[in-house]
């Protein structure tokens, strides 16, 4: 998710949206939304990676690294930026029931939705809802 969340020195406040009762609580996850979840290829791993597409969404998917999304209701959100090629391997992708697809925001450098797929919603346990920076320093030395 390099370069919305750094590698070192950024800390995430994550809602675990896995829990039944927090579920109840809790708003649905939108696109937009920095998620966590479990790594489809790696299980013991997690990703953090932002929804681009829930189930029933049309994305369009161009080699060339850019995805635009088409809700369920028909409305192209990024037509007008959407570059849209005759290229055989550019296709229009429905994001299956129960699925939703991710993207990190560094897509030259990203393995996402693109490489394996939409992943499960049942692998998704949080959603991000805040970032923040601190550091641990000694400003002051105690003296004895």
């Amino acid at each position: 998710m390099w370069p919305t969340i750094k590698h070192s020195g950024d800390h995430l406040l994550i809602l675990r949206t896995n829990s039944p009762i927090l579920r109840r609580f809790c708003r649905p996850i939108q696109r937009g939304d920095l998620i966590v979840a479990a790594s489809p290829v790696d299980p013991g791993a997690s990703i953090g990676k932002r929804a681009i597409g829930l189930p029933g969404d049309s994305i369009w998917l161009d080699p060339s690294g850019t995805a635009t999304d088409e809700d369920a209701d028909g409305d192209d959100e990024d037509a007008a930026d959407a570059p849209r090629s005759m290229d055989e391997a550019a296709q229009w992708i429905r994001v299956p029931k129960g699925k939703v697809w991710v993207e990190g925001d560094n897509p030259a450098n990203s393995r996402d939705s693109r490489t394996y797929g939409p992943i499960p919603l049942a692998l998704v346990y949080g959603r991000v809802l805040a970032r923040f920076r601190f550091s641990v320093r000694r400003r002051h030395r105690l003296q004895r």
